[in-house]
């Protein structure tokens, strides 16, 4: 988070994630993104949070969101199946899992029965929605003046947790 935050203060408008959804974002925006959800992980049991989503700025977004509010991003791969999502959650004790309702209806199209961990699910569109302007003018300011409230978090020691596959045995 320091050397995200160092590189953000050198170049905050500089562009750098995109993708066909979100479009082009610039330090400032995952800042101002990160302000408004870092309040809202914080409130989340546990301290790791699954994050299911496809390379995007979305994933990207969610996972400083998640290093800011002092949690560990348990990145989900659903492509292992999901007796193997399943040892990999229970591995660590992830209690939620951000991702996107179009995210799941695609994946469980292809035929994975998410019935398991459902109610761990915590959907990017419903947080969103539920975020006031008044929240969302804060964090733009906040992300135009200070960053004080990112730069004090000392995230945890473990920046992400990766799982194998789990192709010979369970998911190490």
């Amino acid at each position: 988070t320091e050397v995200f935050l160092n590189q953000a203060a050198s170049h905050p408008d500089t562009p750098v994630i995109a993708d066909q959804t979100s479009g082009v974002k610039t330090y400032r925006n995952i800042i101002t993104a990160c302000l408004v959800l870092k309040p809202l992980i914080e409130k989340l049991e546990g301290d790791y949070i699954g994050i299911m989503l496809p390379a995007s700025v979305a994933v990207d977004i969610f996972y400083f969101s998640v290093l800011f509010a002092k949690k560990t991003p348990v990145m989900v791969n659903w492509t292992a199946g999901i007796r193997n999502i399943t040892a990999s959650l229970d591995a660590v004790g992830v209690k939620h899992i951000l991702t996107a309702e179009t995210v799941v209806n695609r994946i469980s199209l292809q035929g994975i029965d998410f019935s398991t961990i459902a109610d761990k699910f915590i959907f990017a569109e419903k947080i969103t929605a539920n975020v006031s302007r008044w929240e969302k003018l804060k964090a733009f300011i906040t992300a135009h003046t200070t960053w004080q409230t990112l730069r004090r978090v000392k995230a945890c020691e473990t920046a992400v947790v990766l799982f194998t596959s789990g192709s010979e045995t369970l998911p190490k």
